[in-house]
Protein backbone atom coordinates (compact mmCIF):
# COMPACT_ATOMS: atom_id res chain seq x y z
CA UNK A 1 0.00 0.00 0.00
CA UNK A 2 2.96 2.42 -0.22
CA UNK A 3 4.85 1.40 -3.23
CA UNK A 4 2.83 0.59 -6.48
CA UNK A 5 3.95 0.43 -10.34
CA UNK A 6 2.19 0.17 -13.25
CA UNK A 7 3.90 -1.61 -16.40
CA UNK A 8 1.94 -1.34 -19.72
CA UNK A 9 1.20 -4.56 -21.97
CA UNK A 10 3.52 -4.71 -24.98
CA UNK A 11 3.73 -7.14 -27.14
CA UNK A 12 3.30 -11.00 -25.98
CA UNK A 13 3.38 -9.73 -22.01
CA UNK A 14 0.93 -8.46 -20.05
CA UNK A 15 0.72 -5.16 -17.40
CA UNK A 16 2.01 -5.37 -14.40
CA UNK A 17 0.67 -3.85 -11.32
CA UNK A 18 3.38 -4.14 -8.28
CA UNK A 19 2.43 -3.42 -4.32
CA UNK A 20 4.56 -2.68 -1.85
CA UNK A 21 3.12 -3.16 1.74
CA UNK A 22 4.79 -1.27 4.22
CA UNK A 23 3.49 -1.91 7.46
CA UNK A 24 4.72 -2.63 11.40
CA UNK A 25 5.04 -6.17 11.46
CA UNK A 26 2.98 -7.28 14.22
CA UNK A 27 -0.25 -5.64 11.68
CA UNK A 28 -1.44 -9.43 10.91
CA UNK A 29 -2.57 -10.21 7.59
CA UNK A 30 -4.67 -12.92 5.89
CA UNK A 31 -3.37 -14.26 2.55
CA UNK A 32 -5.13 -13.75 -0.29
CA UNK A 33 -8.27 -15.52 -0.97
CA UNK A 34 -11.47 -15.65 -3.42
CA UNK A 35 -14.53 -13.97 -1.36
CA UNK A 36 -18.28 -12.98 -3.45
CA UNK A 37 -19.48 -9.88 -2.68
CA UNK A 38 -23.20 -9.83 -4.22
CA UNK A 39 -22.42 -11.73 -7.32
CA UNK A 40 -19.05 -10.40 -8.07
CA UNK A 41 -15.93 -12.65 -7.18
CA UNK A 42 -13.03 -10.66 -5.12
CA UNK A 43 -10.11 -11.96 -4.56
CA UNK A 44 -7.81 -9.63 -1.69
CA UNK A 45 -4.96 -10.16 0.78
CA UNK A 46 -6.90 -9.29 3.80
CA UNK A 47 -5.44 -6.49 7.19
CA UNK A 48 -7.03 -8.78 9.97
CA UNK A 49 -7.08 -5.33 11.60
CA UNK A 50 -9.71 -3.46 9.80
CA UNK A 51 -11.13 -6.24 7.46
CA UNK A 52 -9.67 -4.30 4.32
CA UNK A 53 -7.27 -4.45 1.82
CA UNK A 54 -5.03 -2.24 0.03
CA UNK A 55 -4.81 -4.47 -3.21
CA UNK A 56 -8.26 -6.42 -4.91
CA UNK A 57 -8.79 -7.68 -8.47
CA UNK A 58 -12.85 -8.49 -9.03
CA UNK A 59 -14.39 -10.51 -11.96
CA UNK A 60 -15.68 -7.48 -13.33
CA UNK A 61 -12.44 -6.74 -14.42
CA UNK A 62 -10.82 -4.40 -12.23
CA UNK A 63 -8.36 -4.06 -10.24
CA UNK A 64 -7.86 -1.38 -7.52
CA UNK A 65 -4.97 -0.81 -5.50
CA UNK A 66 -4.99 1.61 -2.39
CA UNK A 67 -1.79 3.81 -1.02
CA UNK A 68 -2.46 5.98 2.23
CA UNK A 69 -2.51 9.84 1.78
CA UNK A 70 -3.11 12.48 -0.76
CA UNK A 71 -0.89 14.95 -2.25
CA UNK A 72 1.04 15.63 1.00
CA UNK A 73 1.50 14.21 4.73
CA UNK A 74 -1.39 14.55 6.82
CA UNK A 75 -2.24 13.66 10.70
CA UNK A 76 -4.59 11.22 11.57
CA UNK A 77 -7.87 13.00 13.09
CA UNK A 78 -10.36 11.35 15.84
CA UNK A 79 -13.00 11.54 13.32
CA UNK A 80 -11.04 9.58 10.57
CA UNK A 81 -13.40 6.16 11.69
CA UNK A 82 -13.78 4.91 8.08
CA UNK A 83 -11.37 2.08 7.01
CA UNK A 84 -9.93 2.83 3.65
CA UNK A 85 -9.29 -0.52 3.07
CA UNK A 86 -12.86 -1.39 3.53
CA UNK A 87 -14.06 1.65 1.32
CA UNK A 88 -11.24 -0.48 -1.47
CA UNK A 89 -13.35 -3.30 -1.26
CA UNK A 90 -16.91 -1.05 -1.66
CA UNK A 91 -15.38 -0.16 -4.60
CA UNK A 92 -13.70 -2.95 -5.86
CA UNK A 93 -17.09 -5.13 -5.78
CA UNK A 94 -19.08 -2.07 -7.15
CA UNK A 95 -17.77 -2.59 -10.87
CA UNK A 96 -17.50 1.65 -10.85
CA UNK A 97 -15.22 4.21 -12.32
CA UNK A 98 -13.35 5.18 -8.92
CA UNK A 99 -14.34 9.15 -9.76
CA UNK A 100 -18.10 8.01 -10.31
CA UNK A 101 -18.25 5.69 -7.11
CA UNK A 102 -16.72 8.37 -4.82
CA UNK A 103 -18.31 11.48 -6.40
CA UNK A 104 -21.19 11.41 -4.02
CA UNK A 105 -19.65 9.85 -0.93
CA UNK A 106 -18.99 11.52 1.83
CA UNK A 107 -15.56 11.14 3.04
CA UNK A 108 -14.90 13.58 6.02
CA UNK A 109 -14.40 10.30 8.25
CA UNK A 110 -11.91 8.72 5.94
CA UNK A 111 -8.26 9.41 6.20
CA UNK A 112 -6.54 10.70 3.00
CA UNK A 113 -5.83 7.78 0.41
CA UNK A 114 -5.02 7.11 -3.56
CA UNK A 115 -6.11 4.33 -5.22
CA UNK A 116 -5.03 3.39 -8.34
CA UNK A 117 -7.38 1.87 -10.60
CA UNK A 118 -7.36 -1.01 -13.98
CA UNK A 119 -10.05 -1.67 -15.79
CA UNK A 120 -9.26 -4.71 -18.35
CA UNK A 121 -11.46 -6.60 -20.92
CA UNK A 122 -9.88 -10.58 -21.30
CA UNK A 123 -6.30 -9.00 -21.04
CA UNK A 124 -6.88 -5.63 -22.53
CA UNK A 125 -6.42 -2.26 -20.67
CA UNK A 126 -9.50 0.10 -21.26
CA UNK A 127 -9.28 2.13 -18.53
CA UNK A 128 -6.37 2.87 -16.18
CA UNK A 129 -6.94 6.04 -13.42
CA UNK A 130 -5.96 7.65 -10.43
CA UNK A 131 -8.41 8.78 -7.87
CA UNK A 132 -7.05 11.09 -4.82
CA UNK A 133 -8.91 12.21 -1.55
CA UNK A 134 -7.01 14.67 0.64
CA UNK A 135 -9.21 15.38 3.19
CA UNK A 136 -10.62 18.44 1.54
CA UNK A 137 -11.45 17.48 -2.19
CA UNK A 138 -11.77 14.33 -4.70
CA UNK A 139 -9.03 14.44 -7.43
CA UNK A 140 -9.85 12.26 -10.27
CA UNK A 141 -7.29 11.61 -13.48
CA UNK A 142 -6.96 9.24 -16.23
CA UNK A 143 -3.87 8.52 -17.19
CA UNK A 144 -1.66 6.50 -20.22
CA UNK A 145 -2.21 3.01 -19.94
CA UNK A 146 0.87 3.08 -22.42
CA UNK A 147 3.41 4.32 -20.13
CA UNK A 148 4.76 3.03 -16.97
CA UNK A 149 4.08 4.90 -13.48
CA UNK A 150 5.09 4.66 -9.92
CA UNK A 151 3.41 5.62 -6.95
CA UNK A 152 5.37 5.89 -3.24
CA UNK A 153 3.16 6.75 -0.08
CA UNK A 154 2.97 10.77 0.58
CA UNK A 155 2.80 9.68 4.68
CA UNK A 156 6.34 7.12 4.59
CA UNK A 157 8.09 9.49 1.93
CA UNK A 158 9.20 13.01 1.29
CA UNK A 159 8.63 15.51 -2.22
CA UNK A 160 12.21 14.62 -2.37
CA UNK A 161 12.12 10.95 -1.37
CA UNK A 162 9.54 10.11 -4.02
CA UNK A 163 11.30 11.76 -6.67
CA UNK A 164 14.76 9.74 -5.83
CA UNK A 165 12.61 6.68 -6.23
CA UNK A 166 10.96 7.94 -9.18
CA UNK A 167 14.85 8.46 -10.91
CA UNK A 168 15.46 4.60 -9.87
CA UNK A 169 12.22 3.44 -11.55
CA UNK A 170 13.41 5.01 -14.81
CA UNK A 171 16.40 4.03 -14.59
CA UNK A 172 15.18 0.38 -14.06
CA UNK A 173 12.83 1.06 -16.79
CA UNK A 174 15.77 2.05 -19.39
CA UNK A 175 18.37 -0.87 -18.21
CA UNK A 176 15.39 -3.30 -19.23
CA UNK A 177 14.34 -1.58 -22.51
CA UNK A 178 11.06 -0.89 -21.07
CA UNK A 179 10.20 -4.50 -20.86
CA UNK A 180 10.42 -5.79 -17.19
CA UNK A 181 8.90 -9.11 -16.50
CA UNK A 182 7.23 -9.79 -13.00
CA UNK A 183 10.77 -11.48 -12.01
CA UNK A 184 12.76 -8.28 -12.64
CA UNK A 185 9.81 -6.19 -11.07
CA UNK A 186 9.55 -8.37 -8.24
CA UNK A 187 13.66 -7.69 -7.62
CA UNK A 188 13.50 -4.29 -8.00
CA UNK A 189 10.59 -3.72 -5.24
CA UNK A 190 13.10 -5.60 -2.67
CA UNK A 191 16.08 -3.39 -3.96
CA UNK A 192 18.13 -1.04 -2.23
CA UNK A 193 19.56 1.93 -4.10
CA UNK A 194 20.62 3.89 -0.62
CA UNK A 195 22.19 3.52 2.43
CA UNK A 196 19.01 5.21 4.04
CA UNK A 197 16.96 1.68 4.47
CA UNK A 198 13.63 3.87 5.39
CA UNK A 199 14.09 5.03 1.34
CA UNK A 200 14.54 2.13 -0.67
CA UNK A 201 11.68 0.58 -2.37
CA UNK A 202 12.54 -2.65 0.10
CA UNK A 203 12.17 -0.21 3.33
CA UNK A 204 12.86 -0.66 6.99
CA UNK A 205 11.59 2.39 9.64
CA UNK A 206 11.78 2.67 13.31
CA UNK A 207 8.88 0.92 15.62
CA UNK A 208 9.17 -2.15 13.45
CA UNK A 209 8.34 -0.40 9.81
CA UNK A 210 8.82 -2.32 6.65
CA UNK A 211 8.06 -3.90 3.40
CA UNK A 212 6.19 -6.98 4.88
CA UNK A 213 5.23 -8.18 1.56
CA UNK A 214 4.71 -8.54 -2.45
CA UNK A 215 1.97 -7.97 -4.41
CA UNK A 216 1.68 -8.39 -8.17
CA UNK A 217 -1.80 -8.43 -10.33
CA UNK A 218 -0.69 -9.48 -14.11
CA UNK A 219 -2.48 -11.76 -16.50
CA UNK A 220 -2.82 -15.30 -18.01
CA UNK A 221 -4.31 -16.49 -20.46
CA UNK A 222 -6.89 -14.17 -20.22
CA UNK A 223 -7.46 -14.28 -16.56
CA UNK A 224 -6.28 -12.47 -14.02
CA UNK A 225 -3.15 -13.30 -11.86
CA UNK A 226 -2.46 -12.50 -8.43
CA UNK A 227 1.03 -13.46 -6.70
CA UNK A 228 1.15 -12.44 -2.77
CA UNK A 229 4.35 -13.20 -1.60
CA UNK A 230 4.41 -12.99 2.81
CA UNK A 231 8.48 -11.26 3.37
CA UNK A 232 7.81 -12.25 6.59
CA UNK A 233 7.45 -15.56 6.60
CA UNK A 234 8.47 -16.56 2.87
CA UNK A 235 5.01 -17.77 1.76
CA UNK A 236 4.17 -17.59 -1.61
CA UNK A 237 0.35 -17.88 -2.84
CA UNK A 238 -0.57 -17.51 -6.33
CA UNK A 239 -4.79 -17.34 -7.68
CA UNK A 240 -6.25 -16.88 -10.53
CA UNK A 241 -9.65 -15.42 -10.95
Amino acid sequence: MCTVTFIPPSPGSSFILTSNRDEKEYRATVSPEKYTVGDIELAYPKDKTAGGSWIAIGSNGYINCLLNGGHEKHQKKPYHTISRGLMLLELSASGSRSGLFFEDKDLSAVEPFTVISIKQAEGSITELSEFIWDGHSKNFRLLDNHHAYIWSSVTLYNKEHRALRKQWFDTFINDTQGLPDTSKLYDFHLSRHSNDEAVNLFMQGQDGLRTVSVTQVSMQDKHLKMTYNDLLTDNVKDLIL
